[in-house]
């Protein structure tokens, strides 16, 4: 089972996200820090690299995708926009 904590900077994903991780035996991960790993750039720097938010999240798509694959049983910690569907702009990218 996947867990995604799904919220803005600074409410506690990252605090809970470890938490339970940890408590479950399962590896978490924080989105944000995969995807500057991935890019080798910070968020700031990759979100003004796109023209626009569908192409930011389209091409971090494939971090979260990578992550849900590889890992069966693990905990997400991401942003709001991470789990919109770059497609349609809709909810629920974050896997379950």
């Amino acid at each position: 089972m996947r867990v995604s904590l799904v919220g803005v900077s600074c409410v506690g994903t990252t605090t809970i996200g470890r938490i339970l991780a940890d408590r479950r035996g399962w590896p978490f991960f924080d989105l944000d820090d995969q995807i500057e790993r991935h890019f080798g750039l910070s968020i700031e720097r990759l979100q003004a690299r796109f023209l626009t938010s569908y192409d930011y999240r389209k091409d971090c798509a494939v971090v979260l995708e990578r992550i849900a694959a590889a890992n069966p049983d693990c905990v997400i910690a991401c942003r709001p926009a991470a789990c919109e569907t770059p497609s349609s702009g809709s909810s629920g990218a974050c896997p379950s």
